[in-house]
């Protein structure tokens, strides 16, 4: 049968309620329990593993010219920093919705640390 590598992984390390990190770049592990984190930090987990997917696809919309696609990716990324990880506040939040309507925008997402936000369009 023909697999690839992450069947494996999960076959031989996996564990109930956890999620295995898999570093492909060392083939490195690292077993996250879900069961624990999910009540007080399980949407920071599902916004982190869903903004390295977002980085990816937008390389990948950079390297191909999509600058559509690109500034869909900065919108979500926003909209997953508001909603799961809780670090925007009000003002962003209206910046990027008004930044939807201005022509030549192609996305906006809010950024920085500890709540000391800007915004990047």
């Amino acid at each position: 049968m023909s697999c690839g590598i992450m069947d494996q992984f999960i076959s031989c390390m996996g564990k109930e309620d956890s999620a295995l990190l898999i570093d492909y770049r060392w083939l490195e592990t690292k077993l996250v329990n879900l069961a624990s984190t999910k009540p007080d930090g399980g949407d920071e987990i599902i916004h982190v593993v869903s903004e390295i997917e977002r980085c990816l696809k937008a390389t990948d919309a950079i390297v191909d010219g999509d600058l559509e696609l690109f500034g869909r990716l900065m919108y979500q990324s926003h909209v997953s920093l508001r909603d799961l990880y809780a670090v925007s506040c009000p003002e962003l939040d209206e910046l990027v919705d008004i930044s939807i309507q201005c022509k030549g925008v192609y996305g906006s997402r809010m950024t920085g640390e500890d709540l000391e936000g800007a915004l990047w369009f």
